[in-house]
């Protein structure tokens, strides 16, 4: 077991992956990394902490299938993160992510 369980949306203006972290103390999460199918990605991804639903940073990815990292600034450690995302490049609104991957201490 991983230790991570997500959540997924299943369509809409706006579709998330909610990312719960179970073992051990939460982590402080510095860097995202994803990937998603050319053609089918996300203009937006507003990322929120939780508890609390704080929104930690809005970051702008490119339609690409290219692995792209933006940068998180958390003040304290999470249990979950929500990654919102919206403006969807394809004209159905399909997303798909190949690859998340969270980083930090």
């Amino acid at each position: 077991s991983s230790g991570i369980n997500a959540e997924y949306g299943d369509g809409g203006e706006k579709q998330h992956v909610t990312v719960t972290f179970e073992q051990g103390d939460p982590p402080t999460v510095t860097k995202i990394r994803i990937q998603f199918q050319g053609g089918f990605s996300a203009r937006q991804c507003d990322v929120t902490s939780s508890p609390g639903g704080e929104v930690l940073t809005t970051f702008h990815p490119i339609d690409s299938n290219i692995t792209q990292e933006f940068s998180v600034a958390m003040a304290a450690p999470t249990s979950s993160l929500t990654l919102s995302f919206s403006q969807f490049t394809d004209f159905y609104g399909r997303l798909i992510v190949y690859s998340l991957e969270f980083h930090g201490s």
